[in-house]
């Protein structure tokens, strides 16, 4: 029998189940169109309110948000559901809800906590929602007013103009589709997701289909050899960085394009015309081999319909230089002590608090989301405080923050390897 593994690849939308009760389920998935039947919550995280009823809103525009702890594509799009909600004060209500088995109440409860910024509430466990509108990814975004569902979406609608025209009557959400797809057979065979609008490769590369979500998988014999590949709805970038596995080791800021490469190639956007140009699925099925050869063969398709490979190469690049005083290097050394800090979503605009915590590892930290690469040549470890507005790099903030810890932080030029994504014929040489 195959064992599917689901590859963690960057993040990415995410597949999705549900588990656990409220109400008892009322009939048959819900229609658009369709009156959503009266339900009463009370297994609720972050509410005021102890119990929740579907009638509560029916004077308001109900944006039920269906999310699981760990999809990163639900967080980042929370920030976006505070502030609607904040616009469209007593015009709008999200509901979050999250019936994933892994997600308790005092997990969930641990999320809000660590976010005190959101501000709507949750239902846990939820069972009912999950089966009166299915759906096999999240987010997933149903929109429901004067009790009945409007449409159920994606990402992509959940905008302020959107929103503003739904509410004078002016515009409709645009439908998701909730096409069937199982994920086990081979994707446009025997109906199994429909049929592509044309195959581009046979191993196969067809174009972005709007449709779906983007899910990755990896499928293995009983002997744990890899015989399948698949990659839905995702785009070139997202691609080559799994294909080369390298790309996954690094930072971004160790990866560069080359001059032949698409500007554009490394942005993304929730754009149809964007992901219509930038967006692909790819499936590869093959004779049973390891995973490392697996992804050679994806190389090879990568290198032979997009023109791209990369290979590493040192170059002399600006890098975030954080050096330290000789005289630091024999105190303040690190020692056994537990590190804590709430840098748990640093891509959030939210305050960032480091406390206890080694230099190596801090800067390793503000490596992944700083621009320039950041270097550690400090020659030692001491243990640090820190209290900063945001995990973004601040220049001025770090360099005020670490000068009682005899740190210096310059910009300097440094010759560092770097990982450079370039046409196959074209000769690597960085971008000035």
């Amino acid at each position: 029998m195959k064992k599917m593994i689901l590859l963690s690849v960057l993040a990415a939308l995410c597949l999705f189940s549900s588990a656990g009760a409220q109400d008892k389920p009322t009939g048959p998935p819900l229609k658009k169109g369709d009156t959503l039947p009266s339900l009463t919550f009370i297994q609720l995280i972050n509410s005021k309110a102890k119990t929740i009823r579907t009638g509560d809103y029916k004077d308001q525009l109900l944006i039920i948000d269906f999310w699981a702890t760990w999809c990163s594509s639900c967080i980042k799009m929370f920030p976006a559901v505070e502030e609607l909600q904040e616009k469209f004060k007593g015009k709008v209500k999200f509901l979050a809800v999250d019936g994933w088995h892994g997600d308790s109440k005092e997990k969930l409860t641990a999320f809000f906590k660590r976010h005190p910024e959101f501000h709507f509430p949750s239902v846990w466990g939820d069972t009912v929602l999950g089966q009166l509108l299915p759906h096999q990814t999240v987010p997933f975004y149903a929109w429901i007013k004067d009790n009945k569902v409007m449409a159920t979406t994606g990402i992509e609608a959940i905008h302020a103009d959107t929103i503003a025209a739904v509410l004078k009557g002016t515009s409709r959400p645009t439908d998701q589709q909730n096409l069937a797809l199982n994920l086990n057979r081979p994707i446009y065979v025997e109906g199994n997701g429909g049929e592509p609008s044309q195959y581009i490769y046979r191993s196969l590369l067809t174009p972005y289909s709007p449709g779906y979500r983007n899910p990755v998988m990896r499928s293995t014999d009983g002997k744990g050899q890899t015989n399948r590949l698949l990659f839905v709805n995702h785009t070139t970038y997202y691609l080559i960085r799994s294909a080369f596995p390298e790309l996954g080791r690094v930072n971004e800021n160790r990866i560069m394009t080359t001059k032949e490469v698409d500007p554009g190639f490394r942005q993304d956007s929730i754009s149809f015309e964007w992901n219509s140009k930038h967006r692909f699925t790819y499936e590869a099925i093959f004779p049973p081999r390891s995973r490392a050869a697996a992804l050679f063969l994806m190389q090879d398709d990568m290198r032979r319909y997009f023109g791209l490979t990369v290979d590493s190469v040192l170059v002399e690049r600006e890098c975030l230089v954080f050096s330290a005083a000789k005289s630091i290097a024999s105190n303040a050394v690190l020692k056994e002590a537990k590190p804590e800090s709430n840098w748990y979503t640093p891509e959030s605009n939210i305050p960032v608090t480091l406390s206890n915590y080694p230099l190596r590892e801090a800067l390793q930290l503000f490596d992944e989301v700083s621009e320039l690469p950041v270097l550690n040549e400090t020659g030692s470890d001491p243990l640090i405080d820190l209290r900063l507005k945001k995990a973004a790099v601040d220049e001025p903030e770090l360099r005020a923050v670490l000068k009682k810890y005899g740190v210096t932080l310059k910009r300097e030029k440094r010759k560092i390897r770097m990982y450079a994504i370039h046409a196959v014929n074209e000769p690597i040489t960085p971008k000035p």
